[in-house]
């Protein structure tokens, strides 16, 4: 199972959608499509980081190596974020990298 895909207006995003009880409640996109899987020739850079509440909590999603970008959890903190959750797809060939 893949990460999921939008094609929109002749581009490709990397995209997290969040549901809930009601449906889509936002999305977040990928901010840096990852270089060592060569997804950066084919998928463009995300602009949007998801934030929602469940559970009385502020959520921020970061999407696979976005992880690893501390700005953009910083963003996520300073907006009203108390918790960070990283949806990702890691293979096992990766985990020593």
């Amino acid at each position: 199972m893949g990460a999921p895909w939008l094609l929109k207006g002749g581009v490709v995003k990397n995209v997290c959608p969040v549901v809930g009880r009601e449906g889509l409640l936002t999305w977040g996109e990928k901010i840096f499509p990852s270089a060592a899987t060569g997804e950066r020739s084919w998928v463009s850079r995300g602009l949007r980081l998801a934030l929602f509440k469940a559970a009385g909590w502020s959520v921020g999603c970061l999407v696979c190596v976005d992880l690893l970008y501390p700005d953009l959890a910083r963003r996520l903190a300073l907006s009203g974020a108390e918790v960070i959750v990283n949806p990702a797809s890691v293979s096992a060939d990766r985990r020593g990298l």
